[in-house]
């Protein structure tokens, strides 16, 4: 099903959100078939309102100064899978 709704979305130039992603499998598996954006625990736990707030100003584009950001270097994650 996940090959399918992401071969769906690439053949109408879409992008696609891959949610729940839990597992490095998981993600290791739906990087295989596309570049995505991916979403779930495997990222990050949800977090209290306040807390949010400061996470989503660290990494608004419209911040006043550029504190350097954390990054993922997704194909680090899957060579090591």
């Amino acid at each position: 099903i996940a090959q399918m709704i992401i071969a769906l979305g690439k053949s109408l130039g879409l992008s696609v959100i891959a949610e729940g992603v839990e597992t490095d499998e998981q993600y290791a598996f739906l990087a295989r078939y596309g570049q995505l954006n991916y979403q779930g625990y495997l990222f990050g736990r949800p977090l209290p309102p306040e807390d949010f707030e400061r996470f989503a100003r660290a990494f608004s584009p419209r911040r006043r100064s550029t504190p350097e950001r954390p990054s993922i270097d997704r194909r680090e994650r899957i060579k090591r899978l």
